[in-house]
């Protein structure tokens, strides 16, 4: 059986910046993301598991660097579009990463009936917004650091 390998596609940046919240299990991450989060200019904070996972086959070996940094890439864009135009918004009201929990609930919920595609994009990028992701062991990848 061939072992053949390819590389996940490289994709320009949709978003600009994005504000990640990163480290190890139980040291208090979430609550830092609600302390965060009611800041103006923060949105409420969005958790990818995808971005776990692949952080661990990272660990262990089972993806390289190059290719763990474009899946984080990649998700995170679509991510932030899908909160950008209101889909797959978290409305449990007793999950921390519901929109309820945000100081601006409504705004959120108009995103859904708002336009999407490019003209929302701009729309965000005008209001000088940022995204903010709760991410596990991902600071080591170059698409998780700000980089001067």
């Amino acid at each position: 059986m061939a072992n053949n390998s390819y590389n996940i596609a490289a994709k320009a940046d949709m978003l600009g910046e994005i504000l990640f919240l990163d480290g190890i299990s139980r040291s208090g991450k979430k609550m830092s993301c609600r302390l965060l989060a009611p800041f103006e200019g923060i949105e409420h904070f969005n958790y990818i598991s995808g971005i776990e996972n692949v952080c661990y086959f990272h660990f262990l070996g089972q993806i390289d660097a190059l290719n763990t940094t474009r899946f984080i890439h990649l998700n995170v864009d679509e991510a932030s579009y899908d909160r950008i135009i209101g889909r797959r918004l978290n409305t449990r009201p007793t999950d921390e990463s519901s929109v309820y929990k945000t100081s601006h609930p409504v705004e959120y919920m108009h995103r859904s009936t708002a336009p999407d595609g490019p003209s929302a994009v701009e729309t965000f990028h005008t209001s000088g917004r940022i995204q903010l992701y709760h991410t596990l062991r991902s600071y080591q990848f170059q698409c998780c650091r700000r980089i001067p």
